[in-house]
């Protein structure tokens, strides 16, 4: 996959600089530097140097971690309104890597539905990448928080797809809600109900939220409990930020996952100091639920889960 991320643009110093350097390297050797090679070679310093500041960014931290992706962050623009992205991070306390996955939506230009297990597949739980399939969907993520099989995995929130109520809203069932329409996407807080929210083409309940509605942070606490994490957030222009971390690195090494406080400061820290700039960001399910799939024709993905869930977030074509 590394190959659809690779970092363009900016190519190195010119060939001209490097000849005047060159013929410069020679002056130097017979003692007649003169004031022309001097600045060529000023100017190539200065070149190497952003160039090699484009390709990494070690040295910058958030939470914690330092940030190996470039910086800003790269999207890969899959078609209008949809764009791709890898971010990495080492944790600086046991040099550990968190590799994740991010996908911004347009709502204006895509339309969110529910993926729900029993409607899509006939079964209680499925696999996001399998309903994305059944449902020619171009991106899923598992979605809000379920029961166990006793209580016949039931949502312990609201979910309302186009505009049904398949669950209902719960006050201690998540702190935030995140819904959207044919134009708009939401993340909210969850503690009163909104009938608005039954109307939507999309609604889940889940928790906690990441940054809360003011763009503050609502995580504080660093709990050290490491879990693969799925999350959804809203940049300033609007658009969804999708979000899940890997299982296995590009490397085939086992990866750890995220503390919510850590993933937190990946989504309120600005793109260009390491983050994703979410204004809102909302958990979703994580853990072994915790997936992601992407069909499209620039960029395909599974990152499957370790177990089905009852429900997914989804991104379609407008018809």
């Amino acid at each position: 996959m590394r190959d659809i991320f690779k970092t363009s643009g900016f190519s190195g110093p010119s060939e001209a600089i490097v000849n005047t350097a060159l013929t410069a390297k020679g002056e130097a050797s017979r003692g007649t530097l003169s004031r022309h090679a001097l600045a060529a070679l000023a100017v190539l310093a200065c070149l190497a140097a952003l160039y090699c500041g484009c390709k990494r960014s070690r040295g910058v931290s958030i939470g914690g971690l330092e940030v190996v992706h470039a910086l800003p962050l790269e999207w890969t623009e899959l078609e209008k309104g949809l764009a791709a992205a890898d971010l990495e991070y080492v944790r600086e306390e046991d040099g550990r890597v968190i590799s994740i996955v991010a996908v911004r939506v347009s709502p204006a230009r895509f339309r969110f539905g529910l993926l729900d297990a029993p409607q899509v597949m006939g079964a209680p739980l499925a696999a996001p990448s399998d309903m994305a399939l059944k449902t020619s969907a171009i991106v899923a993520v598992n979605g809000g928080f379920f029961l166990p099989p006793e209580y016949k995995n039931k949502p312990t929130g609201l979910v309302v797809s186009k505009g049904k109520v398949l669950s209902r809203w719960k006050k201690g069932a998540g702190s935030g809600i995140f819904a959207a329409n044919d134009k708009r996407a939401v993340i909210d807080w969850a503690s009163e109900y909104d009938a608005d929210w039954e109307k939507a083409d999309l609604a889940i309940q889940a928790g906690p939220l990441l940054v809360e509605p003011d763009s503050k942070p609502g995580i504080y606490k660093d709990s050290r409990k490491y879990r693969m994490r799925t999350a959804v957030g809203l940049d300033e222009d609007g658009n969804v930020i999708l979000v899940c971390t890997r299982r296995v690195s590009e490397k085939g090494v086992d990866l750890i996952g995220l503390d919510l406080y850590e993933l937190m400061q990946i989504m309120i820290h600005p793109q260009k100091k390491g983050g994703l700039g979410a204004k809102r960001a909302l958990n979703l399910d994580g853990g072994p639920s915790s997936a992601i799939h992407v069909d499209h024709e620039k960029y395909k993905l599974t990152v499957k889960g370790a177990s089905p869930v009852r429900n997914g977030v989804a991104v379609f074509e407008k018809k």
